[in-house]
């Protein structure tokens, strides 16, 4: 651990492609290294892991405080006051990515009426455009911007709806450097899937563009979603030892000045966010679904009008080399995916994720049955 502040300053003068894979190396390192040691003489103890013991702040140490003994009572107490993590399942049938450009896949969301269509999109290094492709990992078709957009690092991809209108957001919020002046969001309305097997690419000609900036400093960032009723857009820091900041901008406009958002935090939530590669929301806006390169985590709210609940729960999903896209399952991905559940059970929802990489493996979960159904609509 010693050599880890120079490691740091090593790996600000890697490409950002080796700059991730050493992000992921020095998580799943200090995830390990922090772990709970058997003792010769008893039960292993509690140790100091700064993955699970979140900063309150940006400006304070990175020091973590001493954590305290447990005893088995509060810590019964504290699995009782922790949501319970909804119950899933592997849904099987999903493909793998046979496209050699669709190797740094960042982004994913789900088609707004299609179960087996997802959008999703290359980080830097890609041009400015984003792809169709089918649950199996076939392409669909590529969908290039106009000429005047420039890309530098699109990190994801969310909906939009504005006036009876259906939009896809591009984010193109990477800043490994963290020296962007402003960051920006592309956004088109959902095209249309191609009417024959001779429309392989697409040419974009309406897009808007909303240019942020961050009220304090520039920051990395992989992570956006767009809440479903109030249309405000959330932007999630990514920092290797820090959970996340929540900023937020009300509104799709030309410019604005993003905001700290104080409702929406993660300081208490006690999961290793670390690192935060990923978003989704439920078109209910009821589940908001957050991924890192060590784990799924989903914070759960029952209306529209509350506040999500800041404890989280890590959520079963498969282990990825660098996994950097999921998408809130509005609908089953595939024929019979729902029926295939136990006891026929109606689709509840669940989530795909996938990492960067050749020929990466899509791997989905479906929700049980404790979670209540999930609507294709917006409710109050």
């Amino acid at each position: 651990m010693v050599i880890f502040p120079h490691f740091i300053r090593r790996v600000t003068r890697l490409t950002a492609s080796s700059q991730d894979q050493l992000r992921v190396f020095a998580s799943i390192c200090l995830l390990a290294a922090c772990e709970p040691r058997p003792s010769a003489s008893g039960p292993s103890t509690p140790a100091l892991n700064p993955l699970l013991t979140p900063l309150r702040t940006a400006n304070e140490t990175q020091r973590a405080p001493e954590q305290p003994r447990v005893s088995p009572s509060d810590r019964s107490k504290t699995a009782r006051t922790r949501p319970s993590c909804p119950p899933s399942q592997e849904i099987h049938g999903l493909g793998k990515i046979t496209t050699p450009i669709l190797n740094e896949i960042s982004g994913l969301i789900q088609h707004s009426s299609q179960g087996n269509i997802f959008w999703t999109h290359n980080d830097s290094g890609d041009k400015a455009r984003f792809y169709a492709i089918k649950s199996d990992g076939s392409l669909v078709a590529t969908y290039n911007l106009p000429p005047h957009i420039k890309a530098k690092d699109i990190e994801d991809i969310a909906w939009q709806e504005e006036n009876g209108r259906r939009y896809i957001l591009l984010a193109d919020i990477g800043d490994n450097k963290r020296n962007r002046p402003y960051v920006q969001l592309y956004r088109v309305p959902e095209p249309r899937l191609p009417t024959s097997s001779d429309e392989k690419t697409l040419q974009l000609d309406e897009v808007e563009v909303m240019t942020l900036h961050y009220p304090d400093q520039p920051q990395d960032a992989e992570a956006l979603v767009v809440m479903p009723r109030s249309g405000e857009i959330l932007i999630f820091s990514k920092h290797l030892l820090q959970q996340p900041t929540t900023y937020k901008a009300s509104e799709f406009a030309k410019d604005a000045r993003l905001q700290v958002e104080t409702t929406l935090t993660f300081v208490d939530a006690k999961l290793p966010l670390q690192a935060t590669t990923a978003a989704d929301i439920s078109s209910d806006g009821h589940w908001l679904l957050m991924r890192t390169y060590l784990g799924v985590f989903g914070f759960r709210r029952k209306s529209n009008h509350l506040p999500f609940t800041n404890a989280g729960c890590p959520l079963q999903s498969q282990v990825e080399a660098q996994g950097e896209a999921i998408a809130f399952l509005n609908r089953p991905p595939i024929e019979r995916a729902a029926e295939s559940l136990q006891d026929n059970q109606p689709w509840r929802g669940g989530f795909l994720t996938i990492s960067e990489g050749l020929t990466p493996v899509l791997n989905g979960r479906a929700f049980g049955e404790n979670e209540g159904s999930v609507t294709n609509g917006v409710d109050n």
